[in-house]
């Protein structure tokens, strides 16, 4: 794990989001890993990736959290960032 991640596991769940569920990813000190996916079927063929957070409101997935501390080429950023944005479904505890 790294240390990163972590202390912003501790940031979402220390933050007053009132009315959200903060679910964390392994990385960040949950016990899951956060899968998207490109429909309801959640299998490796329609799985997108997998992020560091997520954040529920009202059931629904309102902020995706994806640390990188490994590659930041603008490429790698972007990708992820175009990747999670076209999900719509998500897997875990949701």
């Amino acid at each position: 794990m790294h240390l990163l991640h972590i202390l912003i596991g501790e940031i979402i769940l220390g933050a007053e989001l009132t009315g959200c569920e903060p679910i964390l990813g392994k990385d960040c000190g949950g016990d899951q890993y956060i899968q998207l996916f490109c429909d309801s079927r959640s299998e490796m063929a329609t799985r997108f990736c997998s992020v560091d957070a997520i954040v529920l409101k009202d059931g629904q997935v309102k902020i995706i959290i994806e640390i990188e501390e490994s590659d930041i080429r603008p490429a790698a950023l972007s990708g992820k960032l175009f990747v999670s944005a076209h999900t719509s479904h998500s897997q875990g505890q949701l």
